[in-house]
């Protein structure tokens, strides 16, 4: 763990990097950055980490006290549950995203307001692997089960990345590629990755 958290400090550095040779520092990049804006306010409205916090806990006295079967019923409700909300917070975001860019955005950045729409709408669908894999990154640490957790920031570093270099070209202005990139990291990294090691140790 503490080898992925000094590789994913190192891909940060790079990913900036990145950013800064291939778009300098310009009003595409400030759209960029201001892109999350919407996605971040869905993280902290839905709480954040709080309900893996909460979830973990009650998932590991499941597996300790030997009734896993039960343990995954748990976590496939909890986390249809959750799915379902997302879907409705994330489409409610993306048909809105026009006007909360208006809304959230400061006046001064008026000429950006459809690109940084464009791109928020690109990067919204990544919060619902933030927040599922965030909740099967709980159930791995609670199996003992630690690589899966650990690639999770590296691999979206490394989609941005990617997004910056590879993607742009496909893309008017470039930019918009790193949103690609971004998605491309979180779903691969917080989702995928954790999801096929889960159906290994038999939990979905």
């Amino acid at each position: 763990m503490m080898l992925m958290l000094l590789l994913s400090r190192v891909l940060g550095l790079v990913r900036d990097s990145v950013m800064a040779a291939q778009f300098g520092r310009s009003e595409l990049t400030d759209a960029y950055i201001l892109a999350f804006q919407i996605p971040d306010l869905i993280f902290f409205l839905v709480a954040g980490g709080a309900l893996s916090s909460s979830f973990i806990p009650v998932f590991s006295e499941y597996l300790h006290t030997n009734r896993e079967k039960e343990a995954w019923h748990v976590f496939s409700s909890v986390v249809t549950v959750m799915s379902l909300g997302l879907f409705l917070v994330i489409g409610l975001a993306t048909w809105q995203a026009d006007a909360l860019v208006r809304l959230i955005t400061a006046p001064e950045k008026a000429e950006m307001y459809p690109l940084i729409a464009q791109m928020s709408k690109i990067l919204l669908p990544a919060q619902f692997a933030f927040f599922i894999g965030g909740l099967m990154f709980g159930t791995l640490y609670a199996k003992q089960k630690f690589v899966a957790p650990g690639l999770g920031p590296n691999v979206y570093n490394i989609g941005i990345i990617l997004g910056a270099v590879a993607l742009p070209q496909f893309f008017q202005p470039g930019i918009i590629g790193m949103a690609w990139g971004a998605v491309l990291g979180a779903v691969v990294g917080n989702f995928v990755i954790p999801l096929f090691i889960l159906s290994r140790l038999g939990g979905t």
